[in-house]
């Protein structure tokens, strides 16, 4: 099977022995064969691809929409039973959007030749660590990491283009794990709600202080910072910085 991209969508050549679930010739780019299937997989790829919808614009696409109501069988193979990111995503190169959500995947793997990856959701997975992401996803706009096993967000620290972050329902414990990515310029949102810090007195208050003069940008789940946040904020941000500096010395 061959994948071929045109414009911002994804195709699958025609091959006789694959089920043509979606073959149509209304939608097919001229520089392709007339036969051509639009997401459709031979069983043993398909679980990695399923809920990648939307990974060339395709949700931009009405009609291709149609074509994706993807056969119940299909569509059942998705949820809770990948246990890591196979290689067979690296003939996608211009992958936009990967989604493999609730699965039992805990190593991050096969996507450093995906330079144009912008999101990636691996949310209900069973990653503990991530490990210097920025050398294979360095140019990630939004990722979800919700409901993983996460502790340490120090291999998060580089990834510079980061404007979404979603880290809630882990097991992030220390307040100064949250420096990681504060430190992420790019940031605008962060979700860390359900992870044991969040319980935490003024929770709120005291990571926005982790972003110092940036507090006032940040979306801290889904929330800007009320005026007296940002007042509690400024003096912890305050006492913070005279710590670094003491330890300087």
């Amino acid at each position: 099977m061959k994948l071929n991209v045109y414009g911002s969508n994804v195709f699958f050549q025609d091959e006789p022995q694959l089920p043509q679930y979606y073959h149509s010739t209304a939608h097919t780019p001229p520089q392709l064969p007339n036969k051509t299937i639009l997401f459709a997989l031979p069983q043993g790829t398909i679980e990695h691809y399923v809920k990648i919808l939307g990974t060339m614009g395709l949700e931009r696409n009405n009609r291709a929409k149609q074509l994706l109501e993807l056969n119940p069988t299909i569509a059942s193979q998705n949820g809770n039973l990948l246990t890591q990111i196979d290689g067979s995503v690296r003939t996608a190169p211009k992958l936009r959007r990967l989604v493999l959500e609730q699965n039992r995947i805990r190593v991050v793997q096969n996507l450093d030749e995906l330079p144009h990856l912008q999101l990636l959701s691996l949310s209900g997975n069973l990653i503990a660590e991530c490990v210097d992401w920025h050398l294979t996803m360095g140019n990630l706009v939004a990722l979800e990491l919700a409901q993983n096993k996460l502790k340490s967000l120090k291999g998060l620290r580089k990834l510079l283009s980061l404007v979404n972050l979603d880290l809630s329902c882990n097991q992030i414990e220390d307040l100064e794990e949250v420096d990681y990515v504060a430190n992420l310029l790019l940031l605008k949102s962060l979700r860390l709600t359900g992870n044991p810090l969040a319980g935490n007195v003024d929770y709120r208050p005291r990571v926005l202080a982790r972003f110092h003069e940036r507090a006032v940008e940040i979306s801290l789940d889904n929330e800007r910072g009320s005026q007296q946040e940002l007042d509690t904020a400024l003096v912890l941000s305050a006492l913070l910085q005279l710590k670094q500096r003491q330890r300087q010395k």
